[in-house]
């Protein structure tokens, strides 16, 4: 059980094989693994609830069930709760990090640490994303340990813990890769590797890259902002405000020993800037829409920075005007985002990428600035909404009830987007489920039946021409339709067309450009029209004279068409 979608991993399947072992049934197994997710998130409650209690010891427990309800049916995670994708349970785990982190910062025990450390480890074997939550724990603790030298042991433990689990996992991974992807092509392991992002951070580096990348990460922080009505804005002032404190403290040589707060808020912001840095590189160069605000890589931090922010609103005395000014900014933030989308020429937008916000999409008559608009007004309506329910919260007593309007709403959204996706598609695939059931059950083993559904789409193996039986099924899925024998060719469904990505407005003698491609199929080659002008190598390319040039990209893959993408250019002195 693994998974060669980009930096997933084998840690995932440690659920989901003693599933499929015990139910044999897909769609039971399938039931079987949302139940998991579901059972998750009601431990989530209670690890936010220790969290709460630990960290804001002050809140009284009615405030401590209805915040931990908000920050687990935030609507991402009712929606990724609900399919066997890797993000609810990295969500959980995150959940246990913090909880643990936490812990040991209060009680260092070595228990503590060897458990931290596994979490941590496992954490990394699920998606190789979590890297940055893994090297912000990491930093602060060795922080942590240097300011407090007794703490040497259990430091010593924790990183060597890390150290063996982080070996073993690597054994683990290769082997996995080696036995189950053995016959996969070098392009598409080489994707699933930090090398293969090497020619982005090239890019970047550029000062067009760089302006491009800011405006990426400020589009992440829109989304966050906008999805959790505002909430995630007052946990990273709240998390820079401390994390401020405890490096004062630590220049004037006051005791921070036991300041979890402080700890616990620098970890988090440099987990979310960790995080929000290797979402936006990894996506740099991509030419969808959602993947310029891309959730889906940040949302598992979601829930404890909404426990943090709730509480940050709650002490504030400014919580309608700071929410104000936090929704201008958010406003304002609209126009950067734009300009990206224009420049790199990014079009269509998968809501289940960007889950917080997509009730508000028009996948049909999608247009970017209303989109955003709609969105910016949306959440800006819910910031101030939750910002009046605070305020009257922190001026009357018993009043926590009212924090019962926000989990409705979040419940509706999370219904809504899962209605929108996972409805409509568990229904189409359990419609073939059942008609493959009833093509094993009548063939006995003489001829091949294939389905083609009702878009005519066939899931062989391999493309070519065949000599097929094909069987049609009724819509009641009772063999009552007509029996075709033909020879015909299969062709592929849903080409991706191909581009070149990387490319530049002004290109001058002397430069040396790295560019990659989207889309196509199997092994890339690349040619340039005038090799006096320039050369190409594994899409690196330097230009070494003046002129006009094209930079071919062609595709090829056995039994599918090649495809071809230009970018032409005028080499300048």
């Amino acid at each position: 059980m693994d998974s060669l979608g980009s930096y997933y991993s084998f840690g995932y399947s440690v659920l989901l094989i003693p599933l499929l072992w015990l139910f044999r049934d897909g769609v039971a197994a399938y039931r079987a693994a949302v139940a998991v997710n579901m059972a998750l998130m009601c431990f989530g409650v209670l690890l936010l609830r220790n969290i709460i209690c630990r960290l804001f010891p002050e809140m009284d427990k009615i405030k401590r069930v209805f915040i931990s309800g908000i920050a687990v049916l935030y609507p991402s995670w009712v929606f990724y709760m609900q399919v066997t994708l890797a993000e609810a349970l990295l969500t959980f785990l995150f959940l246990g990090l913090t909880f643990l982190f936490i812990c040991f910062i209060q009680k260092p025990g070595i228990l503590t640490a060897a458990v931290l450390a596994v979490s941590l480890v496992y954490s990394y074997s699920v998606h190789m994303r979590t890297v940055g939550v893994v090297i912000a724990c990491l930093a602060v603790l060795a922080l942590w340990g240097v300011v407090n030298p007794a703490m040497r042991k259990q430091m010593l433990i924790l990183f060597g813990v890390i150290l063996a689990a982080g070996l073993v996992v690597a054994v683990i991974k290769r082997n996995v890769i080696l036995s189950v992807f053995s016959k996969a092509d070098a392009q598409t392991l080489a994707a699933n590797d930090y090398g293969s992002q090497m020619w982005k951070v090239r890019d970047i580096l550029t000062s067009d890259g760089m302006l491009v990348f800011l405006k990426e990460i400020l589009a992440k922080f829109f989304y966050l902002g906008m999805a959790t009505y505002g909430f995630f804005y007052w946990a990273m002032i709240w998390c820079v405000q401390k994390a401020a404190g405890l490096f004062k403290k630590i220049v004037q040589k006051q005791s921070v020993f036991f300041d979890v707060q402080s700890w616990t808020a620098l970890f988090l912001l440099l987990a979310v800037i960790g995080e929000i840095l290797i979402c936006s590189i990894y996506m740099h160069g991509s030419t969808h829409i959602d993947c310029l605000i891309y959730g889906r890589y940040n949302e598992f931090l979601v829930p404890v920075l909404i426990v943090t922010g709730i509480t940050a609103m709650l002490k504030s005395r400014r919580i309608f005007r700071t929410n104000l000014l936090l929704g201008a900014l958010s406003g304002l933030m609209i126009f950067p985002i734009l300009s990206v989308i224009r420049q790199e020429n990014m079009e269509g937008i998968r809501g289940y990428f960007v889950a917080g916000i997509s009730c508000l999409i028009d996948e049909a008559n999608f247009e970017p600035l209303d989109f955003f608009l709609k969105a910016w007004i949306f959440g800006f309506i819910l910031m101030l909404l939750t910002a009046g329910i605070f305020l009257i919260i922190k001026k009357w007593k018993n009043m926590e009830w009212l924090l019962a309007i926000i989990l409705i709403i979040e419940v509706f959204l999370g219904i809504q987007v899962s209605a929108h996706y996972i409805y409509k598609v568990n229904q189409i695939e359990y419609k073939d489920l059942i008609i493959a059931e009833k093509i094993l059950e009548s063939n006995d083993g003489s001829e091949t039946v294939t389905y083609l559904d009702e878009n005519n789409n066939s899931d062989l193996i391999q493309v070519g021409t065949y000599a097929l039986t094909i069987t049609s099924a009724g819509s009641n899925y009772d063999f009552t339709g007509a029996v075709i024998d033909e020879v015909f060719k299969i062709t592929p469904a849903g080409q991706t067309p191909l581009t070149i990505t990387g490319t530049r407005e002004r290109v001058c003698y002397g430069d040396t450009i790295q560019l990659g491609t989207t889309g196509g199929n199997g092994t890339v080659t690349w040619t340039v029209s005038d090799g006096n002008i320039a050369e190409i190598a594994n899409g690196l390319l330097t230009v070494k004279g003046v002129g006009s040039v094209t930079v071919t990209a062609t595709s090829t893959k056995t039994g599918y068409t090649d495809q071809t993408a230009t970018w032409s250019f005028y080499a300048e002195k």
